[in-house]
């Protein structure tokens, strides 16, 4: 997870495939969490690197359930990652990015996003460099660019949907939102937020991936 915002709440990450196999799944409710993420030394451009506390945050209706990791009120960047058990793939699977992140602060631009690595990630290194596989989450830069972005990583470039997954005023406040990132095996996909359809349709046509068949030029 990275963020470049003044306070975020990270409460959850999960990945699933179908067939309710859980890859990782974190709820951060146990004091011992530290021994799972490595916070990476990357400062960005307006270091030092900013650092993650275990805490409820400002306010909850019930603190122990709503225990997560919250970045310290600076603008500095915070990256933290956690590894995979096991190595796994989705081929033929339904595959679901999913967690939930709370921004306590009003902030005039930052995002809290998740991301799906490579095995070989430089933990303490780790920060806006880093190469990745997908990149999703909210985008919130005022009022007018409040987005989710849901980016893929193919043959080495990162790959923007070509139309923006767009927040509505009231989705952009101080409470928990849930972000649900779906790819199924046909190479559809639908993204959600807190459990309602933002965006849906067909990876090949919503990102510039290369359409899965050619014409043949020796053709006549």
């Amino acid at each position: 997870m990275c963020s470049s915002d003044l306070s975020m709440k990270a409460f959850a990450a999960l990945t699933a495939a179908a067939a309710g196999e859980v890859f990782f799944e974190e709820t951060f409710s146990s004091a011992d969490w530290e021994k799972k993420w490595v916070t990476s030394e990357w400062k960005g451009p307006n270091g030092p690197a900013g650092t993650w506390t275990h805490t409820s945050g400002v306010f909850s209706s019930n603190e122990e359930e709503a225990k997560g990791i919250s970045t310290s009120k600076d603008f500095n960047y915070h990256c933290i990652s956690s590894k995979l058990a096991k190595p796994f793939s989705s081929k033929d699977k339904t595959l679901v990015l999913q967690y939930s992140v709370r921004h306590e602060q009003k902030i005039d631009c930052g995002g809290g996003y998740i991301k799906l690595f490579g095995s070989d990630l430089e933990q303490a290194s780790m920060g806006g460099d880093s190469p990745y596989k997908i990149m999703f989450g909210p985008d919130l830069c005022g009022y007018d660019v409040s987005r989710i972005h849901a980016i893929f990583t193919f043959a080495g470039e990162n790959l923007l949907k070509t139309s923006d997954i767009k927040l509505e005023y009231d989705d952009k406040n101080q409470f928990t939102h849930l972000y649900t990132l779906q790819v199924n095996p046909d190479n559809t996909y639908e993204v959600f937020f807190d459990k309602k359809s933002k965006a849906k349709g067909a990876l090949h046509d919503d990102w510039k991936f290369p359409q899965k068949t050619k014409d043949d030029a020796s053709d006549s």
